[in-house]
């Protein structure tokens, strides 16, 4: 938003009430979007319209006064969404089993069986003595993610936050459960991040923070999970990883978000490295690489949104980059700006920077020289494709 030179609160709609949990859009038509708020009551919103109502597959298990045990279904207090890459219509949400509609959320159908470990000592009413706690913030044997393959839309695979990982390669008719061996049970699968260069290759971790269990748990499989091979050897070993993502520009280029910062990997996951830059300490939730411009937008847990405007640089900073005395990365298209102005009646509560405008140059010099006394700034000459400075 250049005409009012940032980005304001103003900029910001509203997409569903209540706590509010999962914002989707549509891929193929970003002005609908699918969110919902605690226990899986879901909304479509139609953005260009302002249109919004209530798509809820069910009202089982929805802040009931009865033990979830008794319950046909189950949904997580952040039960997940997915929308199809092709279909906006298309829409998918979870329970302890997977819905799926069609049309846009008018009917839904069920997809899977149930796909939890359906433990029912732990389906009990929760809360105190005096008052039980019917929020459904308590809900356990649930999906907590959906994820669907960009290049096969009948692959679909799904953690719970019981510690099962299963995948549907025929759109639903039939599952496998593909947990990895070794993996720690009863730990939350928060997010699996499917490849999208192949249907079959994944990445996901495991939280066991809430059963004393700090390390990081992280797989990769290339096989639809028949085979699955560790990933965290090299990143610290005393804080919980909740979503790995892989680079849509750049296969092997993994980011993953821990309950403490960021970290990056060029080999499939073989070697991480921080990215911290100014990015304070916290739980990163969720990752998204965005295309246009080519961006990294992290979600944090109490600490807002973060977006890594230029992914370039870190994209092509390999091992032989880092051993080079000096490196000029290839820049994005500069953006000429032309302003306008229409008045708010107010002035927003708040103002995020616009990144500057123009070209930004981004180099990486190896070896540092000490300058006793400053003569201005850097300086780059410029020369057009004939030579011309």
């Amino acid at each position: 938003e250049y005409n009012r030179g940032a980005v304001t609160g103003s900029d910001w709609f509203i997409v569903a009430g209540g706590d509010g949990q999962y914002a989707v859009p549509a891929p193929s038509d970003p002005k609908i979007i699918y969110a919902d708020s605690q226990n899986g009551f879901i909304e479509r919103y139609n953005r260009m319209t302002g249109r919004s109502h209530f798509i809820v597959p069910t009202y089982s298990g929805f802040m009931n006064t009865h033990t979830l045990s008794r319950q046909k279904y189950r949904f997580n207090w952040t039960a997940p969404i997915a929308v199809s890459y092709h279909n906006p219509n298309e829409v998918y949400i979870g329970a302890n089993v997977v819905f799926r509609s069609t049309d846009g959320g008018s009917h839904w159908k069920v997809l899977s069986p149930d796909l939890t470990r359906n433990d029912k000592a732990k389906q009990g009413l929760t809360g105190g003595p005096v008052d039980h706690d019917i929020s459904g913030a308590e809900n356990y044997d649930t999906i907590q993610s959906i994820s669907l393959a960009r290049t096969n839309p009948k692959v679909i695979w799904v953690g719970t936050d019981d510690g099962l990982v299963w995948v549907t390669r025929n759109g639903g008719k039939t599952w496998q459960r593909v947990t990895p061996s070794g993996a720690p049970a009863w730990a939350r699968v928060y997010q699996i991040g499917v490849s999208p260069f192949h249907a079959g290759s994944a990445y996901l971790s495991f939280d066991a923070h809430e059963l004393g269990n700090n390390r990081p748990y992280v797989y990769r499989t290339s096989n639809y999970g028949r085979s699955w091979h560790r990933i965290d050897r090299s990143l610290p070993q005393n804080s919980s990883v909740l979503v790995v993502r892989e680079d849509p520009n750049d296969r092997g280029f993994l980011v993953a978000g821990t309950m403490t910062g960021v970290y990056y990997s060029h080999d499939h996951g073989a070697h991480w490295h921080p990215l911290t830059a100014n990015l304070p300490t916290l739980p990163v939730w969720d990752l998204k690489f965005v295309h246009h411009p080519d961006s990294l937008v992290l979600a944090s847990h109490g600490r807002g949104l973060w977006v890594l405007d230029n992914l370039k640089p870190l994209e092509a900073f390999t091992h032989q980059v880092a051993q080079s005395p000096f490196t000029l990365f290839k820049t994005q298209p500069g953006m000429l700006i032309r302003t306008h102005y229409s008045g708010h009646p107010a002035v927003p509560y708040y103002a995020v920077p616009n990144a500057p405008q123009g070209v930004v140059i981004s180099y990486f010099v190896g070896t540092a020289r000490q300058v006793k006394k400053a003569t201005g700034p850097v300086r780059f000459t410029i020369d057009n494709s004939v030579g011309k400075t």
